[in-house]
């Protein structure tokens, strides 16, 4: 709870990967460090004597929280389409200038995760069209 009260006090959305977690406290097993990865979304977790969230983003945790949050639209989109996991189905929207090269880089990917087929159009307005 105090990982995730930095980064809400950082500003910075679970969805967005970060690189370490500081705890303060003895040796934990491995459980219970991959759900503390999991949940607070950090790669790795260290035990120390001071707690600390390394809240540098650098340009690849950036580009992944970027991913993450266009999974997670492609998602929500699916919701309301009523899909069931893993049936197919497709996306047409827009995206903005700035996350373009990112997304086009991972659209595979992100194909792959959602099972969606994806038309993108790039477009200053950001809004997702029929």
């Amino acid at each position: 709870s105090q990982a995730l009260e930095a980064r809400d006090k950082a500003k910075i959305k679970v969805r967005q990967p970060l690189q370490k977690l500081t705890v303060d406290s003895l040796q934990l097993a491995e459980e219970y460090l991959a759900l503390i990865r999991d949940e607070v979304n950090v790669k790795t977790v260290e035990s120390g004597t001071v707690f600390a969230l390394d809240t540098t983003i650098t340009e690849e945790l950036r580009e992944e929280g970027i991913v993450r949050d266009f999974i997670r639209e492609i998602q929500a989109d699916r919701k309301e389409q009523n899909r069931k996991p893993g049936e197919p189905a497709s996306w047409r929207g827009s995206i903005s200038p700035e996350n373009s090269d990112i997304i086009l880089a991972n659209k595979d990917l992100i194909e792959r995760t959602t099972h969606t087929t994806i038309v993108l159009a790039i477009d200053s307005e950001d809004k997702k069209s029929s």
